[in-house]
Formats: C-alpha cells, structure tokens, sequence
C-alpha cells in the first residue's frame, strides 16, 4: 500500500530535489529520488510508484524523454502519471515531448509549487496515508491500478527495446575518465549508462539488462568493481553479461583482484581506446 504514495523525482540538481522533497514529504507523500535517465528507468521498474516528476535535460544516458519512453514500454507502468518540469525553451520541450499521453503534464522551470501541487493532485489525488478517511478511500483504486504488479516478472521475458540492446554500463567515480569513454563508445554507435559504485551498479545491472558492464575496481561507497561483478553473477538474467574491468591498480594486484571468468578481461588506466575495442569484441563478437 506504501508503495502506491511512492513519487519518483528524476533531477541531476540536488536543490530542485531538495525543495521538491521537502513540499512533497509535507503533502504526505513518500519521495525517492535519482539523477540520471538510466536510473530512472531502473527505479520505476522496481518502485512502480505513484508518480513520476521528471527533468528533461540530464546527464548520462539519454533524456527524460528516453526514460519516459522505456517507462511507457512496461506494461506495468503504462497508465503511471508523468510530469515533466524543464529549464528549456517551451517549443523545444514541446517537440520532445510531442508524443506525450493524457497522463502526462509539462512544466517549466522555476518550479511553482502552488502549480506543480494542482498538477499532482490532478493526476494522482491527495496523498493517502494509513487512517486516511473514507473519502481518501475511492482514489486508490485509480493508482492502486498496479495490482498487477506480478505482471512485473511478465515484462522482464519481454524483449529489451531496441536502443538497450547494445547498452553499456559504466561504473566509475572519475567524471573525466567517464567522460572520455562515454564519448569513445558513442562515437562507436554504443548507448552508455553511468553510475559512480559499486551498489548503484548492481541495481542498474538489474533493471537495464545491459549488453557488456565496463567498471573501475577501486570506488567509493560499499564494495569494488569485484564485488560488483559478484552481485551481477548472481542475477540469473546476468551469468553471462559481459564484463570488462578497468584500473589504476597495479598490475599483479588487479590480475589477483580479477575473478578468472572467461566472460570477464582487463583493461589498465589510462585506457587505450584501440584495446578497450578489442576487448569488447573478443566478448561479444561485434
């Protein structure tokens, strides 16, 4: 029932997910939050929530349009109401959005709160907390649409959309390697997602499916790339994804690091984009 008062912000500037947070937690919502396209994707396949407030412009793979587009190919989250609030020009919005349904709203930043509160509760309904009254009652239903939430499994054994199927995940803290890569492999007609450790890998993993992961060792936060690795093997869709792992480290102290999976090479900083490409192609034969 909790899971039905989830709004999802999808925002790469924290001040705008700050004061977005603060309104909506005050309105009796249960807000989570994420920065980039990709990981919207993943995070409304999980959270199937409520509603979903969305910047247009981010950084990372693709657009919030992108993310909109995948969201909108789950059948799960079909009916999910949308709104989108960008600093952009009002016709160039339009025209990214020009395929945009009936549950979904467009607007522009500064936010309005006062705006943005009517086109909440226009879609959705006043939040519904436990021991909400009776008349708090007949909106749930509405939203409470995703009882079919066991049709989640349903659309993992759909086919990923063309555009995923050569996705590569990128795991690394460093802003400039990330985007020296990102650039290469675009160049090369890949589609990249990023994300910055270990935890954040395993999670989008889990919901991009991705074609090849390329992840540093040495990160932030809980775990390494190795440990990465392990959490991805241990998603049956996952076995036998691809990984490359690319790192500072010395080399005797990598090779040890390095699980000897025959789906897996490694590739030493600074990293030689000619040699990236070999390897990529030795483990998915393109």
């Amino acid at each position: 029932m909790l899971q039905n008062n989830v709004i999802l912000i999808v925002d790469d500037d924290e001040s705008i997910i700050a004061m977005l947070k603060l309104h909506l937690e005050r309105a009796g919502y249960n807000v989570t939050s994420c920065n980039d396209a990709g990981q919207a994707v993943v995070k409304a396949k999980s959270l199937n929530p409520r509603l979903i407030i969305s910047d247009l412009q981010m950084p990372n793979w693709g657009t919030g349009a992108d993310a909109y587009e995948d969201i909108r190919n789950t059948p799960f989250l079909k009916e999910t109401p949308v709104i989108f609030v960008t600093a952009m020009g009002h016709e160039d919005a339009e025209q990214m959005l020009r395929k945009r349904d009936r549950r979904t709203r467009l607007m522009h930043k500064p936010i309005d709160w006062p705006q943005l509160q009517a086109a909440v509760l226009e879609l959705t309904g006043p939040a519904h907390p436990p021991g909400a009254g009776a008349p708090a009652k007949p909106a749930a239903p509405a939203a409470a649409a995703p009882p079919p939430a066991p049709k989640a499994p349903e659309a993992k054994a759909q086919p990923k959309p063309a555009h995923l199927r050569r996705m590569i995940l990128l795991v690394d803290d460093d802003p400039h390697g990330v985007a020296m890569l990102q650039l290469h492999l675009e160049h090369a007609g890949f589609t990249v997602s990023h994300c910055n450790d270990a935890a954040q890998a395993v999670l989008q993993a889990r919901g991009l499916r991705p074609w090849l992961v390329i992840t540093d060792i040495n990160m932030p936060g809980w775990g390494s790339g190795v440990d990465a690795h392990r959490g991805i093997r241990e998603i049956p869709s996952l076995k036998e994804t691809p990984v490359i792992f690319i790192t500072a480290m010395e080399r005797d102290a990598a090779q040890k690091m390095v699980p000897s999976d025959p789906r897996t090479r490694l590739v030493f900083k600074p990293v030689d984009f000619p040699k990236l490409r070999a390897a990529i192609s030795e483990l998915t034969g393109e």
